[in-house]
């Protein structure tokens, strides 16, 4: 196993290229340092946090390493359901943990088919992106995207990395102004938000959250 391996971890299935991820890492540190006086911290590369207790990914002990706030999108919109049902998503908040990662991310995340909701808790201060998901969810297989396929898994399009009033229903009108989307052409966000309408029309009166559902 090469250097860079050993200092990041193996990568024992198809997803973006390592050497890849850490590059997304450090830019962002260098962009969050440079922008604000304060350089992210990095915990070591792994699939799951040393000592972690609790359903993976579902609990603020154990939640997903990722490689930064990139690491973030890139691991939701390649989430997919037992159907292979991808999902709409938010970020609810943050929250601070006594745990290695110390600050984590929160995200709120609802099937395309209505289906099934999730609440999930991300570290983001890591080198790559777990290859491990939640209980009965898996990931799309990077080696099968397309090159646009892959520009679009780094885009907030059918997701947002801020919170979403009155989610899911407000999606259409985030992508709609999502400046990452309209930087790639104008009049994608509009397209994306079409997109969302129309799957949030296809199962109409079935977006509810579960009685069980954690409170926001």
């Amino acid at each position: 196993m090469n250097l860079l391996k050993r200092l990041l971890g193996k990568q024992s299935v198809d997803d973006e290229p390592i050497a890849s991820q850490q590059e997304s890492f450090e830019w962002w540190r260098r962009a969050v340092g440079e922008g604000t006086g304060v350089t992210p911290h990095s915990l070591s590369a792994c699939d799951e946090l040393p000592g972690a207790s609790g359903p993976f990914g579902e609990s603020a002990d154990s939640p997903i390493p990722v490689n930064g706030p990139e690491g973030e999108v890139i691991y939701l919109n390649q989430l997919r359901c037992k159907n292979g049902c991808g999902f709409l998503w938010h970020r609810i908040g943050s929250s601070t943990t006594a745990g290695p990662s110390k600050n984590l991310d929160i995200y709120e995340l609802v099937a395309l088919d209505a289906s099934e909701w999730r609440r999930l808790y991300f570290s983001m201060y890591h080198p790559r992106r777990s290859t491990l998901t939640p209980a009965g969810l898996h990931l799309r297989s990077w080696k099968s995207l397309s090159d646009i396929e892959r520009v679009f898994a780094k885009c907030t399009g059918f997701g947002s990395t801020s919170y979403v009033e009155n989610f899911p229903f407000g999606m259409p009108d985030a992508a709609a102004r999502d400046d990452q989307l309209n930087s790639i052409s104008p009049g994608v966000g509009a397209s994306v938000a079409k997109r969302v309408q129309d799957i949030l029309r296809q199962s109409e009166g079935k977006w509810s959250r579960p009685p069980n559902f954690p409170p926001s």
